[in-house]
């Protein structure tokens, strides 16, 4: 004899219990158990708070620059220039893109880690909110220009010739002074 599938009637139940949603019941459970939902909502209150307030704040100081493709010639136009530079489109976007690329070199932050003396410095190695310098050096000039350069940031600003030079820091003091 052969045996086919097993026959399912439009009202049988499959086993599972019954579906529908009783508000009640769930009411009843969250009375149940609410002090372990309250120890648990207030331990990761409590956990994000002291997080939170644990974090480092950091200070972003901005400024904008300015870049004139027309460089001034004190000696008049009669001199011709050492290196001319293209018109057009791509003209200036290679003119743009090296500006801020000069910017953001280390022949240009090297004078400033030197002149502030942030390899001396541990709340600039650390990013931490001190202005205190040591007699030591904490890093080599080199690693600080490094640094440096991994926090400022340079935007050009779209269909405009200027470019936002940003600097990032815990000491809003220093973001300000490294900036300048």
């Amino acid at each position: 004899m052969a045996q086919g599938p097993p026959e399912i009637t439009p009202n049988a139940t499959l086993g599972v219990a019954d579906s529908k949603f009783d508000v009640v019941e769930l009411w009843h459970i969250v009375l149940k158990r609410r002090w372990s939902i309250l120890m648990v909502a207030s331990a990761v209150l409590l956990a994000s708070v002291f997080y939170t307030l644990s974090r480092t704040k950091i200070y972003q100081a901005t400024a904008v620059i300015y870049f004139d493709p027309n460089p001034p010639r004190p000696l008049g136009d009669k001199v011709k220039a050492v290196v001319e530079t293209k018109s057009g489109y791509w003209g200036r976007k290679e003119f743009y893109n090296t500006q801020q690329r000069i910017i953001s070199s280390k022949a240009t932050l090297r004078p400033i880690v030197e002149k502030l003396a942030l390899q001396r410095s541990p709340g600039f190695v650390n990013n931490k909110d001190d202005l205190s310098r040591g007699d030591e050096e904490l890093v080599s000039v080199e690693r600080a220009v490094e640094i440096l350069g991994k926090r400022l940031v340079v935007q050009p600003v779209r269909d405009s010739r200027l470019a936002e030079i940003s600097y990032r820091s815990a000491s809003p003091q220093r973001a300000l002074q490294i900036l300048n």
